[in-house]
């Protein structure tokens, strides 16, 4: 579950790295990688989900659960990895680019005033999510300064 995961993640840590270096502005580089490649990435997911039913369904005692659990992890870390891959990656990149101390950033808290706004669909919903997660976090972050 994890290897997938990780796969997943280079996937559009990499797409987004190679549309950069082409010139293209960072959150439109984040928010294409993550339309390119979200089949790729659900295809394989589904594929190890698929593969693990078999297993879930055959009522073993100790093989059933487990592939419950993974399947569970797997399916919830596509999507939360939607989220998480995207802020990760603009906040590693902001915080290169303008010299801010992430690690005081991250272990300071403060109170986020803005609400989140509704989402399309699909792959761009989850960019958008992330995309307003990460306005979410630099509102809570400036606070901190």
């Amino acid at each position: 579950m994890i290897g997938i995961e990780i796969k997943n993640s280079i996937l559009l840590v990499d797409f987004t790295n190679q549309l950069r270096a082409k010139g293209t502005p960072l959150k439109e580089a984040i928010e294409q990688a993550g339309e390119i490649r979200f089949l790729p990435v659900v295809l394989t997911t589904f594929i190890a989900v698929g593969a693990l039913l078999p297993l879930a369904v055959q009522k073993s005692g100790l093989y059933s659960p487990l592939a419950v659990v993974i399947i569970g992890g797997l399916i919830s870390s596509l999507l939360l990895s939607r989220l998480v891959t995207a802020a990760a990656v603009r906040l590693l990149k902001l915080g290169r680019q303008g010299g801010v101390d992430l690690a005081h950033k991250f272990f300071c808290r403060a109170p986020v005033d803005t609400a989140v706004g509704d989402g399309n669909a699909g792959a761009k919903f989850f960019f958008r999510l992330g995309e307003r997660l990460v306005s979410r976090l630099q509102v809570a972050l400036e606070h901190c300064a």
